[in-house]
C-alpha cells in the first residue's frame, strides 16, 4: 500500500524493504528515496517525522515506529540494470512445496 501509493508521487526515487527475521519474529525497515524535501511534505504532510500508517496496518499486527528519520545519502554505489530478489530461504521454500488443504 506505501510503496504503490509513494511510488504515485512526483519526485520518487525508489524504495528498499529490508526483512529480518529472529527468535519468531520479523522486522521489517522500509526506506524511501525521494528528490527533495519537499517533495516528502507532498507525501507525508507537513510532519515528516511521524510514520504515515494505513489503516489496514493492524490486520498485519505490526508494532509500528511513530517517527520518521530523514537522511541526505552521502555516498551510493549499485550495478547498473541490478534488481533484488528475496535470497533463497529454506523454510519459505518448504512451506510453499507443502499442498495446502
Amino acid at each position: 500500500t506505501g510503496i504503490r501509493e509513494a511510488s504515485a508521487t512526483p519526485g520518487y526515487q525508489g524504495a528498499q524493504i529490508f526483512l529480518c527475521e529472529r527468535q519468531g519474529m520479523a522486522e521489517i525497515t522500509l526506506i524511501t528515496y525521494w528528490d527533495k524535501m519537499s517533495t516528502i511534505e507532498a507525501f507525508a504532510g507537513e510532519e515528516i517525522e511521524k510514520a504515515r500508517l494505513y489503516p489496514e496496518d493492524h490486520k498485519y499486527h505490526l508494532e509500528p515506529d511513530l517517527s520518521v528519520n530523514h537522511y541526505e545519502v552521502f555516498e551510493h554505489s549499485f550495478i547498473p540494470g541490478l534488481t533484488f530478489k528475496r535470497p533463497y530461504n529454506p523454510r519459505i521454500q518448504a512451506d510453499a512445496a507443502q499442498p495446502r488443504r
